[in-house]
């Protein structure tokens, strides 16, 4: 007589287990990075290799380990610090992993200019003469920094501009951190900073212009 649990040829001992994870890769500001490789292994010790993939434009990828647990995870991308380390995943859940830019560029954007224009436009009286006008600004890490001798920014007005997490700030006579009203840290990004007294106290005695003046910057590569 027949087994009566056989069906299609498998009884009940048989075992498809399936436990997909996605993993994601992100950099700072919440980026996704497209082309990084992600492998779980077993144990710490690398030993047995359950599975790879790569990452895709929305910096995910699956891999099924076959049970939730703890496993070792390497993560890497080209232009960003490796990742190794023990990680627990659940079964169809998602676990993220943060990578740092390893280049001179804005956190986490990719091969943005090394050099910025800065323009000043003063709305104001009494302003010093040196006040309007284009500056250049050069990159060193994650910032470009104002070195234009006989411009107010030499020793002073805008000495920074920082990408702190993806937002384009602006430091402002060592003070005054301005968020951009418009956000791009791309290769192709301008910005734009309207500083006021109400914003970045002082500012008027620093460009001895009236009360009141508004002083806008327009960052250009």
């Amino acid at each position: 007589m027949g087994d009566m649990f056989a069906v299609g040829g498998c009884d009940c001992t048989c075992d498809s287990s399936s436990c997909t994870v996605s993993f994601c890769v992100t950099a700072a500001g919440g980026i996704n990075i497209s082309g990084a490789t992600v492998s779980i292994y077993n144990n710490s010790g690398l030993g047995t290799l359950i599975g790879s993939c790569t990452t895709i434009g929305s910096g995910c990828c699956t891999i099924n380990v076959g049970a939730s647990g703890t496993y070792w995870a390497v993560v890497s991308a080209t232009g960003y610090t490796s990742f190794a380390g023990s990680e627990t995943v659940a079964c169809n859940g998602t676990t993220t992993f943060s990578l740092t830019n390893t280049s001179s560029t804005c956190a986490g954007c990719i091969s943005i200019p090394t050099t910025l224009h800065a323009t000043l436009l003063i709305s104001g009286s009494g302003c010093s003469t040196l006040a309007n006008g284009t500056v250049l600004l050069t990159q060193s890490g994650a910032a470009w920094y104002c070195n234009s001798p006989g411009h107010p920014c030499y020793g002073g007005g805008i000495i920074a501009i920082a990408c702190i997490g993806n937002v384009l700030n602006t430091v402002f006579d060592g003070t005054c951190e301005i968020p951009a009203t418009s956000v791009s840290c791309t290769p192709s990004f301008s910005a734009t900073f309207v500083l006021t007294s109400a914003n970045c106290p002082n500012i008027d005695t620093f460009f001895g212009c009236s009360p009141g003046s508004t002083y806008t910057w327009t960052v250009t590569p």
